[in-house]
Formats: C-alpha cells, sequence, structure tokens
C-alpha cells in the first residue's frame, strides 16, 4: 500500500481538528466532589519499625541538606550585597580629590580658595 493511502486512511478516521477533543480523565480522577480513595491498606501494615527508622533518617537528612543549602543560600546573599555597603569613593571617581566639591562650583584644590 503506498504511503499517501495510508495517510489518508488515517485521517479519515480521526478528527481533523485535534485541539476540539476532550481530554479523556484516568479511571482515578479526582473530581473534586467525589470521595477519595482509601490508599492500600496493605501498605500500612508493612510498615515495620525498620521502615519507619529509614524514613525517619531520610527526613533527617533531607532537613540537613535543606539546612545547608539555607546556608550557602545566606552566604551567598551577604557576599553578594557585602560590597554595596562601603561608602569609599571608587578609584576612579573624579570627585574623590574634591571631597564631594562639584567641579564648577569655583574652588580649586581641597582648600575653598579660588
Amino acid at each position: 500500500m503506498p504511503k499517501s493511502q495510508i495517510i489518508e486512511g488515517w485521517l479519515d478516521d480521526e478528527p481533523l481538528n485535534i485541539l476540539d477533543q476532550k481530554p479523556k480523565k484516568p479511571a482515578d480522577w479526582d473530581d473534586g466532589d467525589a470521595p477519595r480513595k482509601i490508599p492500600n491498606p496493605d501498605f500500612f501494615e508493612d510498615l515495620t519499625p525498620s521502615k519507619f527508622e529509614k524514613i525517619e533518617d531520610a527526613r533527617e537528612f533531607a532537613k540537613e541538606i535543606w539546612g545547608i543549602k539555607y546556608k550557602i543560600k545566606k552566604a551567598t546573599e551577604a557576599a553578594s550585597t557585602s560590597h554595596k555597603k562601603t561608602d569609599a569613593p571608587a578609584p576612579n571617581d573624579e570627585y574623590a580629590d574634591n571631597k564631594g566639591k562639584s567641579k564648577n562650583d569655583g574652588s580649586e584644590g581641597n582648600n575653598g580658595t579660588k
């Protein structure tokens, strides 16, 4: 069968505009009004003390990782803002040797005489 016939046959079986189709809901779709499914009760029976220990270990490990990430974030923020806190003029500041006087005020140098 030529490819063109296969494509034409496929187009005949499918709707032309796929965007007009509504998505199909899965069987366990939660509509909000429907009661929720109860989890498998065997899951809870299968939780032995060793599994609780593993869960607690995982939680503690996650807390440690979160704490490290928080410390790194705070250190990065402090480092990025620390250079903004200085009031010293930049080394190439054109007003640094005039101690804040503008060039057009008629003063010469630091002593304020004309």
